[in-house]
């Protein structure tokens, strides 16, 4: 009517109100988990204390608040001011279990889960490729021709 164009629309987002505060949420928590996986990179440690404190594993166990993530960091770091001298009192069947359970929950989620998920069947194929390329070839050359 004055000769300006409206730009109401384009202000607001496109998302729904709770769409936008999911994606704030996660961009909060993506930001929270930057900053200690740079401060590590500058003293050239590997960051597997926000790994693991991010880990699938807590989230399934409802542990999205930050005290069980600073309780799996405070492990972590137990188990390395030990030299890992600590995992000698874990059992071996109990650690050989976690070992099998963990690699059949990997192999579930990305051949089983990711089969259905995946549109593309070829695109699919990459994974159980570089998965034998890595038993025949080695890991690192695997990931090279990957």
């Amino acid at each position: 009517s004055n000769g300006k164009p409206n730009n109401k629309a384009a202000a607001e987002p496109s998302t729904s109100n709770k769409e936008w505060k999911h994606k704030l949420a996660l961009n909060y928590i993506l930001e929270g988990y930057s900053y200690p996986q740079i401060l590590v990179a500058l003293f050239g440690g590997i960051a597997v204390c926000p790994s693991i404190s991010a880990s699938v594993t807590l989230f399934q166990l409802g542990c999205e608040k930050a005290a069980p993530q600073y309780g799996s960091c405070l492990l972590m770091l137990l188990v390395y001011l030990t030299n890992f001298s600590i995992v000698q009192y874990i059992p071996k069947p109990a650690f050989s279990s976690l070992m099998i359970l963990a690699g059949l929950d990997m192999f579930r989620a990305w051949m089983v889960q990711s089969f259905y998920r995946t549109q593309s069947k070829g695109e699919w194929l990459v994974a159980p490729i570089l998965v034998a390329l890595a038993f025949w070839l080695g890991m690192l050359n695997a990931i090279f021709v990957g």
